[in-house]
């Protein structure tokens, strides 16, 4: 399988930045609470909308960042590259210094 370019998540980017898993889980978890508070007291239709729309979000956030997490972009992208090892040499010049 092809790996993917990045320029097909731009779109992802500019919306929703680099979301955790966390931070969809607490989206969600806010929007399940506001639709139960919504449907379980007085169910008006803006109350449900709002708790769908915080559930929906949060649903979202957690794919994309389950995708990044797999595929090791975004937050779980690697912080630093890795270095390169130094290529070894005949001589330090400390050595050099010292026979001369």
């Amino acid at each position: 399988m092809a790996k993917r370019s990045g320029a097909g998540t731009v779109w992802v980017r500019r919306l929703f930045g680099n979301p955790t898993l966390g931070f969809g889980i607490v989206w969600g978890g806010l929007g399940v609470a506001w639709f139960l508070n919504a449907v379980l007291s007085e169910p008006t239709a803006t109350r449900i909308v709002l708790g769908s729309l915080w559930l929906l979000l949060g649903s979202v956030y957690c794919v994309f960042a389950v995708r990044d997490r797999r595929s090791r972009q975004g937050a779980y992208a690697p912080t630093t590259p890795t270095p390169a090892p130094a290529p070894a040499s005949e001589s330090s010049p400390a050595e050099a210094d010292r026979t001369s």
